[in-house]
Order: C-alpha cells, then structure tokens, then sequence
C-alpha cells in the first residue's frame, strides 16, 4: 500500500513539474525582438562586390512583423527595392506561422512554416534558414 501511495504522487508530482513547463512558454513572447538569417553571395566579375545579405524580421507587435533584406548587417542599406514590409504571425510555441510579401521582390509572397530550435532560433521547415535572435 506504502509503495502505491508513492508511485500515485511521484506521477503526480510529474504532471503539475509538465503543466508549468508548459505555461511558461506559454508566456513566450517576440515582441520588440529581432531575428536574422544570413546569405553569402560572391562577386559576379566585375559588376557586384561580395556581401551577405540579411533577412531581418521585426516583432512590432503579438501579430505583426516588419520585414527587411539588408546588406552586410541588420542595419546594413535595403537590397533590391529597398522596401520594409509589414506582414503578420501566429505563434503557437514551439511552432510559428509567419505570412508577407518579400521586400526585394513585389510580386513573391511569403508564408513560412518554422519551428524554433530554442528561444533565441527558429528554423524555416522548407528552406531550412535559421532566424537568429540579434
């Protein structure tokens, strides 16, 4: 009987340690945060200098993002159009859905599917990009 009554509350102890682990990321926010994934492109001869370029995504707010692809740095000059585009997300830790349209190019729409690796990186599921907390 002893032996029942410590196997019901070490299970018990279990599932109330597992709920507040889950409430904690819970309270997971990305407000005021900024991630980025990093690209090399080389010289193309004479025409362009290497550089890196970067895929800069701002959490203005619980739903809303700016985007940006900047040289050589988060603040680095706007590639392409030079454009910072607004877009929107959904958070459901560990899983983000990330949706808008790309800032070099008009005409292309993003709807990314990512999954973050720990707090500070997420991972795009189809491209397999990391965004880094900066």
């Amino acid at each position: 009987m002893k032996r029942l009554l410590l196997i019901i509350s070490a299970m018990i102890m279990l599932l109330f340690s597992g709920c507040k682990k889950s409430e904690d990321k819970q309270n997971f926010s990305l407000v005021g945060k900024t991630y980025a994934a990093t690209q090399y492109f080389g010289s193309y001869g004479s025409i362009v200098d290497p550089y890196t370029a970067y895929y800069v995504i701002r959490f203005t707010s619980n739903s809303t993002i700016e985007c940006s692809d900047r040289e050589n740095g988060i603040h680095g000059p706007l590639l392409g159009t030079g454009r910072i585009v607004t877009g929107s997300y959904s958070l459901s830790y560990p899983n983000i859905h990330l949706e808008y349209d790309d800032p070099t190019l008009s005409t292309v729409h993003h709807s990314i599917n990512a999954v973050f690796i720990d707090e500070s990186c997420f991972r795009d599921s189809s491209t397999n990009r990391e965004y880094v907390l900066q």
